[in-house]
């Protein structure tokens, strides 16, 4: 039999089946463009779940967290550092390299031979340098990627996303220098400064620039001094000179815009370094931290905290790369420190835990009998919380 077009005109679906495929489309169109959304975010689309997905879409953005907890205890006179890496919670001593679930089950274990172990990680990379001493050694997950003795004592290391690494370290003829090596361990460049103290390095989020952060004492007043390079060590024409002012945390967020942050002052500056917001405070900045890859997050005390018993107040301010504040956070008391995982901020007054997103509404807050010293994201709705002897393992539900 020949069917022709007039005869699938008038056989066509009816009135309930063209609803259906009109359903169908919809939901094919949604799901492309929430797949497209969630890779143009950097997100993991094999390791996040539904309820993850619709965590981050509008359709629910008032969600409130149940939590749970869970208490390890450690051997606080071990001089552990703690961390998060690729989900694991990771203890580093003097002796080793301990990857935890977040039941506290051993899952792997890396030998070591440092004086005083510090962690740094960034993406899927991790970092161990031995402060005061030579040592450095990177990782991804349970590989280790290369590992080096320095000529000089280390004061200070980065790692970056792609798995650069900064190291701040002694020099014969200098105060100090800053060496950078890729992520195959070969040295990029080592610059050394005669006059100038180097508190910190970073390389860019994209790999394409670092930045040198240092003081300068030498007058009455301490002077900073950002400076920048291209990976080859090349200086470039860009300087920020700022009297009166250290700044102990910088952070890149993924575009290479900055946020730079005193102790009662904060900058964001593009990619071009240019300032796109310089913002003081008359009391005290406690933390900071960048969410999402692309929001620059501030806790502060806004004014100057009277009174002998005054606890004062605290702030918590995201601004995007332009300097544009987007949402504010108000609390009581000081802020211990702040992280974050995507789009949920981790804020810890010491004995409370507070889980605001970004637009600064309250997830869901957790009071601890402990002081609580640090906080960090094991997953997206996991958080390890130290405190003096133990460690905690909050789940939001």
């Amino acid at each position: 039999m020949k069917v022709t077009e007039n005869d699938i005109g008038q056989e066509g679906l009816g009135n309930g089946g063209k609803i259906i495929v009109f359903i169908f489309l919809l939901l094919i169109i949604a799901g492309t463009a929430t797949v497209a959304y969630l890779k143009s975010q950097d997100v993991d689309l094999k390791s996040i779940s539904l309820k993850d997905v619709i965590d981050r879409s509008f359709i629910k953005r008032n969600t409130k967290y149940q939590l749970s907890t869970a208490e390890f205890d450690y051997d606080a006179n071990l001089n552990v550092d703690f961390g998060t890496h690729k989900g694991y919670i990771v203890k580093c001593s003097r002796d080793n390299l301990i990857y935890l679930d977040s039941n506290a089950n051993e899952q792997w274990t890396y030998p070591l031979s440092l004086n005083n172990p510090v962690l740094k990680t960034s993406g899927s990379y991790l970092l161990v340098a031995d402060y005061g001493a030579k040592s450095i050694l990177t990782f991804s997950g349970k590989e280790m990627r290369w590992e080096k003795e320095l000529d000089n004592n280390i004061t200070n290391a980065d790692i970056n996303s792609k798995g650069y690494v900064t190291v701040v370290h002694g020099e014969e003829r200098s105060r100090g220098a800053v060496s950078v090596y890729n992520r195959q361990g070969m040295n990029c460049f080592t610059i050394g400064k005669a006059e100038n103290f180097i508190l910190s390095s970073k390389v860019s989020s994209k790999a394409k620039s670092a930045i040198i952060n240092s003081v300068d004492t030498s007058g009455i007043s301490v002077n900073t001094l950002l400076e920048f390079t291209d990976l080859n060590g090349k200086m470039l024409d860009n300087k920020i000179i700022k009297e009166n002012t250290v700044f102990p945390s910088i952070w890149f967020m993924e575009n290479d815009s900055l946020l730079v942050v005193g102790d009662s002052m904060f900058m964001i500056l593009d990619k071009d370094f240019n300032e796109k917001l310089h913002q003081s405070v008359k009391g005290k900045i406690f933390s900071s931290c960048i969410s999402d890859g692309k929001y620059a997050v501030v806790a502060a005390n806004p004014e100057e905290t009277t009174g002998i018993f005054e606890s004062g107040s605290s702030r918590i301010w995201v601004y995007d790369t332009e300097g544009q504040k987007i949402s504010e956070y108000n609390l009581k008391g000081e802020v211990r420190n702040i992280n974050s995982y995507d789009d949920i901020i981790a804020v810890n007054s010491g004995n409370k835990l507070r889980f605001i997103d970004l637009g600064g509404e309250l997830l869901a807050e957790y009071s601890s009998s402990e002081d609580i010293k640090e906080v960090f994201f094991i997953s997206r709705r996991e958080v390890l919380a130290i405190c003096k002897d133990k460690f905690l393992v909050i789940k939001m539900k």
